[in-house]
């Protein structure tokens, strides 16, 4: 038999082939496997809730502890808002919220915040071929169908809606417009109406009974607006029930072998403190502690979940808040520092509004118990998992956002490096622009959102966190220079639209 020699083309092929193969084996032995990632969300929860960043937690954590020591945590995490819906927002987008046409809170029946067009962490991964899903709160804005065409669907706003004209039969759009495939939320919390779930765009049970409002006379142990309510909503259930949707959802994604995000957002401790009843009296903070540990109960189910399915060790976990803690005269007779080391709280430009735990877990990629002081921001989150899935993010979508994932890898600083962060206060529209340690607020004075200074006052404050991170120095009048520069700076993100250099 006469076997005849490949031709000098074919010889060329098949070494050419040989070759990237070895390439490829070569320059991607390294690489980084595409990660399960879920995003976990407390909702008013502060820096010194987690017992292992706070050696005078009256709290006990020992599951959030347990992610501490596991992963890696940042000193530096900031949200991009003191409120809840903005810092969503960014989380989402990947964009500082004081750019969208509605910066404030939203309320149960307001309209979508997020255009459908914008591209989305969870639109950017499903491109990616992941499975996306939300299970908990939305507090985004969502497109109700009213029963009547001539009326709009509620007046006054969504926060306090009047003359309201929502027919709750009707399918619910927003959430999966926005690259969700799955999703079971609650539409504004456990504070705002209506109190129902709504799951893939239907009520799961009709809010056919109301509830009065509990606002004046009440501590946030009890407050929340009045509302329509589902007859088995119970505020004390909210977290064992998004808890369990989270967990029968895993079980059913991970035997596809297909990777998944899940953003799991919690309804506490966001006031009213309603801690499930075993849960009740465990803490020394009181119920705002004892919601805590459910909390940490909670997120202690995910974990073993994710053992038995035998998918931890190849999923991103990562541990955070909307917003800082917060509290009240009450709440102070506990000793319980839950913003830790900052001062202020939720709605203010004060780093411990928007300075919040984060904590991320992956096992073999992130380096157990590390501890990074590098600043960055919810934003970041949209570039970062867009590298993680091998995804590229599009002009003009991602404006603020970095790819961060160096830092959990114990690289270093951001690539490209991370520029200075921009935070807002609740809806005041005050901004304050952060650069290493040099932090500005050029409008009004903390509390007092947009309000003009006193005569003789300086027109801003300016703090150095390295020698002051409690705030409590005003620089403006003695430092020019980084006045100038940060004011500069913050004016130009304004102007041009965004702060990361656009492809």
């Amino acid at each position: 038999m006469v076997i005849n020699k490949p031709s000098k083309a074919v010889f060329f092929l098949i070494t050419a082939f040989l070759i990237v193969v070895v390439l490829m084996r070569a320059g991607f032995k390294d690489a980084k496997p595409r990660p399960n990632i879920i995003f976990i969300l407390a909702d008013d929860m502060g820096y010194g809730d987690v017992s292992a960043l706070n050696p005078t937690s009256k709290i006990k954590t020992p599951h959030l502890d347990a992610l501490v020591k596991e992963g890696m945590s940042f000193t530096e995490g900031y949200t991009g808002s003191a409120l809840c819906t903005p810092a969503r927002y960014a989380f989402l987008t990947g964009r500082y919220p004081f750019r969208t046409k509605k910066s404030g809170v939203l309320g149960g029946y307001s309209p979508p915040l997020i255009e459908y067009s914008r591209e989305t962490v969870a639109s950017c991964l499903k491109k990616a071929g992941y499975a996306t899903a939300i299970i908990g709160k939305w507090h985004l804005g969502l497109e109700w169908q009213p029963k009547d065409g001539t009326r709009p669907v509620s007046t006054k706003d969504g926060f306090m809606p009047e003359n309201l004209n929502v027919d709750y039969t009707k399918p619910v759009k927003g959430v999966k417009e926005l690259g969700f495939d799955f999703h079971f939320i609650s539409p504004a919390g456990n504070n705002l109406a209506p109190f129902c779930f709504v799951k893939n765009g239907f009520v799961t049970e009709q809010p056919t009974t109301y509830v009065e409002s509990q606002v004046k006379g009440h501590t946030l142990e009890t407050r929340r607006n009045g509302g329509d309510k589902a007859p088995g909503f119970a505020y004390d259930e909210t977290l064992r029930t998004i808890t369990q949707e989270s967990l029968q959802y895993l079980e059913e994604v991970s035997p596809a072998k297909q990777p998944f995000f899940l953003y799991l957002a919690l309804t506490a401790p966001h006031f009213p403190w309603s801690p499930a009843k075993e849960f009740v009296g465990t803490s020394q903070a009181g119920l705002y502690g004892d919601y805590v540990q459910e909390i940490d109960f909670r997120v202690g189910q995910l974990i073993s979940k994710l053992k038995e399915l035998q998918i931890l060790d190849n999923t991103l976990v990562i541990f955070t808040a909307d917003n800082g803690g917060a509290y009240e005269a009450s709440f102070l007779k506990y000793k319980h520092e839950m913003n830790y080391g900052r001062r202020g709280q939720k709605n203010q430009i004060w780093q411990g509004g928007v300075r919040v735990p984060f904590i991320a877990r992956w096992d073999s990629q992130i380096k157990p118990g590390s501890v990074s002081n590098e600043p960055i921001c919810f934003t970041d989150m949209l570039m970062t998992f867009a590298s993680l899935s091998a995804q590229g993010i599009a002009a003009p979508y991602g404006e603020d956002s970095y790819d961060v994932s160096a830092i959990f890898f114990g690289k270093g600083k951001a690539v490209p490096a991370r520029g200075p962060i921009v935070t807002q206060a609740g809806g005041y529209q005050e901004l304050s622009i952060i650069k290493d340690h040099w932090k500005l607020v050029p409008y009004g004075h903390g509390d007092k959102g947009i309000d003009a200074p006193a005569a003789g006052e300086p027109k801003g404050m300016l703090f150095n966190m390295m020698d002051d991170p409690k705030e409590t120095t005003n620089l403006y009048a003695r430092e020019p220079e980084h006045v100038k520069e940060l004011s500069d700076l913050l004016e130009k993100y304004k102007q041009e639209g965004h702060s990361r250099k656009m492809q």
